[in-house]
C-alpha cells in the first residue's frame, strides 16, 4: 500500500519515524480515494498529523516532569541529610 501511494521510498521510511500516523494515513486514503487524497480525506490526514504532533509533546511533558520529580527528591535528600547541608567536618 505505501509503496502505491507515494513515488520512492525515502518518504515512507521517514515518515514511519517522524509522522508514523500521517504517513498511514495519507497511505489508506490514497488507496481508498482513487489513488489521490481528496476533500474529507485531507481532513483525515490532518487528524492523523495532529495525532502525531499530541504524542511529540505528550512524550515532552513526560521528560520534562521526569526531570522535575528527580530534582525535587534531590532537594529532599539534601533537606534530610544534615552532612549535605552542614558538610562532613561539622561534629553534631
Amino acid at each position: 500500500m505505501l509503496s502505491r501511494a507515494y513515488e520512492s521510498w525515502l518518504i515512507p521510511f521517514l515518515g514511519f519515524f517522524l509522522l508514523p500516523w500521517a504517513t498511514l494515513a495519507y497511505a489508506v486514503m490514497w488507496d481508498t480515494g482513487g489513488h489521490g487524497v481528496s476533500g474529507f480525506e485531507w481532513l483525515i490526514v490532518i487528524l492523523a498529523f495532529l495525532f502525531d504532533l499530541a504524542a511529540y509533546a505528550e512524550r515532552g511533558r513526560k521528560r520534562q516532569a521526569a526531570a522535575w520529580r528527580q530534582a525535587s527528591l534531590r532537594v529532599v535528600h539534601r533537606i534530610r541529610d544534615p552532612h549535605l547541608i552542614l558538610g562532613d567536618d561539622h561534629e553534631p
